[in-house]
């Protein structure tokens, strides 16, 4: 914008130079022309930018990792002014939440009046990841290019949670049985066979149980109705993911976030289709407390990927396990403790209670592939 200036101020008294030594009016007739189209550009500038307003959304707030997976947002700016707009910059920032490292590209376009223009801005990453896009320094130049107004209204960052793909390594034989005697969780979701809880009432059909029907509706709306009862969830199991690693490379680091989610979401997968109800939890330094998440459907698992991709890798070795061991060890649930193998102590995991099952995510993603199911998860055993 400097040079714009710069050479604005040159024009000007170059033009006002020719009008003193050539003795014309045209030189002094030309100056006041182009300042007064400065000024009415400078105002049409001012009122763009006070009534512009840009907006940011994710194209697809959650996709699945790749080997190119794009984050692409999407940058709706509006030009409510009834003037063409000239130049309109602005500034992307891209910031993975896990590992707080950003990269930064500076945009512009020209736009027409009364027009809404869609720019797409995309992150390029070969790691899962939470990543936040936001736009900043949003300004309209003048025609000339000497003021800068900036745009205020509107949304201005977005996230996207790019998700790991799943482990292929099936964790069924290890999952607890079904056992909903004592559940006193229900599905809002399915049908089921409990009878002392009611999943909803609806009209009698051929072939409904009598014993099911609902004597006191039916009464009151004079035909009959029935009791669909409801399911009951088994919750038995408790996820624990490590939040503890050794200090190594931002490169090291999201590709073993990489593995632990995608065990991670393997095993909840397979835990959903068996009908379990299970709970997440880790230890979070930046809070300096245990997060913790239900999980009884696929879509409860966002939130706890997002979560973990927010948090930032501690350096301190098993510090989730260490900080909720205590917590864990007044539960009666089964415990799948999900952790790096290079980044774990011995000694403690040796320690732990037969309720726990340790997952090692770097044997599983063993590129021998011939470690099986069973020897994962020995311990002292």
């Amino acid at each position: 914008m400097i040079k714009y200036r710069v050479f604005y101020g040159l024009i000007l008294f170059s033009l006002f130079l020719f009008y003193i030594f050539c003795e014309s009016y045209v030189p002094l007739l030309i100056i006041i022309v182009v300042i007064a189209l400065t000024i009415l550009s400078v105002i049409a500038a001012a009122f763009a930018a006070r009534n512009a307003s840009a907006e940011i959304n994710a194209s697809h707030p959650v996709i699945t990792k790749g080997e190119s997976s794009e984050a692409q947002f999407g940058i709706k700016i509006t030009n409510n002014f009834f003037l063409p707009l000239s130049d309109v910059t602005f500034r992307v920032e891209f910031e993975d939440m896990q590992e707080s490292d950003g990269t930064q590209r500076k945009l512009s376009t020209t736009m027409c009046a009364r027009e809404t223009r869609t720019i797409y801005a995309m992150a390029a990453t070969e790691h899962c990841a939470y990543i936040r896009c936001a736009v900043t320094d949003m300004h309209i130049c003048d025609a000339f290019g000497l003021t800068a107004w900036r745009v205020k209204k509107g949304l201005l960052s977005s996230h996207m949670t790019i998700m790991p793909v799943m482990s292929q390594r099936s964790f069924m034989e290890i999952l607890p049985a079904v056992n909903t005697d004592d559940s006193d969780r229900y599905a809002d979701y399915k049908k089921g066979g409990d009878p002392s809880q009611v999943f909803e009432i609806r009209e009698y059909s051929d072939g409904d149980d009598m014993r099911r029907v609902h004597w006191g509706l039916s009464s009151k709306y004079d035909e009959l109705m029935v009791k669909e009862f409801s399911q009951p969830i088994s919750d038995s199991c408790m996820i624990v993911i490590e939040t503890g690693i050794k200090n190594d490379t931002p490169e090291n680091r999201k590709l073993t976030s990489d593995r632990l989610m995608s065990v991670f979401v393997k095993l909840a997968d397979e835990l959903i289709q068996n009908e379990q109800m299970f709970s997440v939890c880790w230890f979070s330094h930046q809070g300096e407390k245990n997060v913790l998440f239900d999980v009884v459907i696929h879509d409860d698992v966002f939130p706890v990927v997002e979560g973990f991709l927010s948090m930032k890798f501690s350096d301190d070795l098993c510090e989730t396990l260490v900080n909720t061991k205590a917590f864990l060890e007044s539960t009666d649930k089964r415990i799948y403790y999900i952790f790096s193998s290079g980044s774990f102590n011995k000694e403690m995991l040796n320690d732990l209670s037969e309720k726990y099952i340790p997952i090692d995510a770097d044997v599983i993603f063993d590129e021998n592939g011939n470690t099986e199911i069973g020897e994962l998860f020995e311990t002292k055993r």
